[in-house]
């Protein structure tokens, strides 16, 4: 049985931005997509910068309830941009938690491709190993969270290296 890559789906408003250069997965560009990114269709990353939720967080807010119950897995990922705000993030935090979304904090354009492209990969991992039937959304969404709790360590032993 051949194993079946995920494109990654992305919304077209980032076509062109340095975001989409640091992706390193097959991708496909969409129109009209509420969330920035779709890996499968329960899987949803939403993308945005620190300084973009603290001056727009009723749009902020917005995005999160536009996505929050129609995918089994969310994440958020938030790029910090403006270390002097990480006072900012637990608020954040409980507004991630309270639409049952996950929030990472990235530093850079490189962790964020590494990110897409470990969730990506863990999704296909799960397909193959058939975790994806209905009733283990729960099984392949724990799976790829702990396989992404390990991507910040490895990065930071590159930067050691």
């Amino acid at each position: 049985m051949g194993s079946q890559q995920t494109s990654l789906l992305v919304a077209a408003r980032h076509v062109g931005s340095k975001l989409v250069d640091s992706i390193r997965v097959p991708y496909v560009c969409v129109e009209q997509m509420a969330p920035d990114f779709i890996v499968t269709p329960n899987i949803c990353i939403l993308y945005a910068s620190l300084n973009f939720v603290l001056s727009n967080p009723d749009g902020f807010r917005d995005r999160l309830a536009s996505v929050a119950h129609r995918y089994s897995l969310c994440v958020v990922m938030i790029h910090v941009d403006d270390e002097a705000a990480v006072h900012a993030l637990p608020r954040i935090n409980s507004q991630c938690l309270f639409h049952f979304c996950t929030l990472i904090c990235v530093f850079s354009l490189l962790e964020v491709g590494l990110y897409l492209e470990s969730v990506v990969s863990l999704s296909d991992r799960c397909t193959s190993q058939n975790i994806s039937s209905t009733g283990s959304d729960f099984s392949r969404a724990s799976i790829i969270l702990s396989g992404l709790k390990h991507v910040g360590k490895k990065l930071n032993l590159l930067w050691i290296l």
